[in-house]
This record gives structure tokens, sequence and C-alpha cells, in this order.
């Protein structure tokens, strides 16, 4: 395989090593079944049609919020 066209998955970005797509099931499998089976993932990667799911924002923590209400809360009674 050469260097010039690396397998690469398109969920997480790691390079497949070696020939090809070699260990890709195993992968998947293992990293992201529990985003799309295998056995409709594959012929969308192979095809080259796979998108890769859009990242969630990450929820804001619960102090966070907290802080943030109490910081309102404060501000409300001080005008």
């Amino acid at each position: 395989m050469s260097k010039d066209n690396p397998k690469i998955c398109p969920e997480c970005e790691h390079e497949f090593q070696g020939n090809g797509w070699d260990g890709i099931d195993a992968h998947w499998k293992f990293r992201h079944e529990h985003i799309v089976p295998y056995s409709i993932a594959w012929p969308l990667i192979q095809s080259g049609k796979y998108k890769r799911r859009p990242k969630r924002q990450p929820r804001e923590d619960f102090n966070q919020a907290a802080f943030r209400a109490v910081q309102e809360t404060i501000r409300r009674s001080e005008s």
C-alpha cells in the first residue's frame, strides 16, 4: 500500500497501516458500532460516501450552570 493514499477511518481519522483497509472491521466494531452498524457503514466507506456524524457540543457542566444562575440572580437583585 502506498503512503500516498492512506486509508483513514472516516469517523475518527485513524490511519490504517499495512494493506489498505485491513483491520477496518475490528476497528469499526470496537470503536464505532454504537454509531452505525459495520454492515451498513462498510459499503458507504468503500464507496467514499460515508459522512462523519456531527460532533455534539459539550453540555454545560452543572456547576457552571449553577454559578451562572446565581450570578444572574445577584445581578437582578442589585438593579
